[in-house]
Order: C-alpha cells, then structure tokens, then sequence
C-alpha cells in the first residue's frame, strides 16, 4: 500500500503529491523521496492536523545549496536546507495519507536562493551564539 505524501522540492522550487510505499524501512523510501544523498530523517514539525515535515537530518554536512523556509502552525519560520516531505500521521503513530493540500503548503513556504540560504543559515548560527554567550 502507498501513503499520499507532498514533497517540498528545494530544487525545483515546486510543492507536489507523491506516493511513497508504506512497511518496513519506510525511512528508507522517504529519504530517497528527499533526495541529495539523504540517508537520516528528523521531524522538527509536527502540524496540528498530525501531518510531519520529515527532512535530511544530515543536510548540513554535505554541499547543499538550496533549501526553503517553512511557516509552522505557531506562525514562525523554520529555515531548512535540502528538500522534504510531509506525512500525515495518526494518534498510533502510524504514517496516513497527508491532510494538507499542495495549495496549503505553498503558502506556508519562501524558497531560498544559494546566497539567502547562506545569509540566513550565518544569521541563525550568530544568534545562537550570542545567546550561548549570554548565559554563561
């Protein structure tokens, strides 16, 4: 069986339906479906419908140049680099058919080129830092 899934290609700037097998090593599937070299997922965003943003966990480490920013049920904006997928999910935990639609989705993504990317990934990083230093 096949779980209806939307993916948010960095690449080609796109959001669009895909179908991606359920079962065992279903992990495996989904990060194929990210793309780039993708062999660990996470789940930084979990909508309050239940579908979850799966990501390359590992984008950081390889030389990816594109990526988007996502605005999440609380209306703040997550910068991610690599491309993703949404899943819907159940309360088991059990992966479903998304709710969300490709229409909904676009609204709540601003791509990034390579030199916003960069800006904003320093961005984050320095103030981060800043607020390290201040607690300590």
């Amino acid at each position: 069986m096949k779980t209806k899934c939307l993916k948010v290609d960095a690449v080609k700037r796109e959001v669009s339906e895909v179908w991606i097998e359920d079962g065992e090593m279903m992990y495996k599937r989904i990060a194929a479906e990210i793309g780039n070299g993708c062999d660990t997922i996470t789940v930084p965003i979990i909508l309050k419908n239940e579908d979850a943003l799966y990501l390359d966990d590992e984008a950081l480490l390889r030389n990816v140049e594109f990526g988007f920013a996502f605005t999440d049920d609380n209306n703040e904006e997550w910068l991610f680099v690599n491309s993703g997928v949404l899943i819907g999910g159940n309360e088991d935990g059990e992966s479903v058919d998304v709710l969300s639609t490709v229409a909904s989705v676009q609204k709540r993504v601003r791509w990034l080129t390579p030199s916003e990317l960069a800006r904003e990934l320093y961005s984050q990083l320095s103030m981060t830092r800043e607020r390290m230093e201040d607690k300590s």
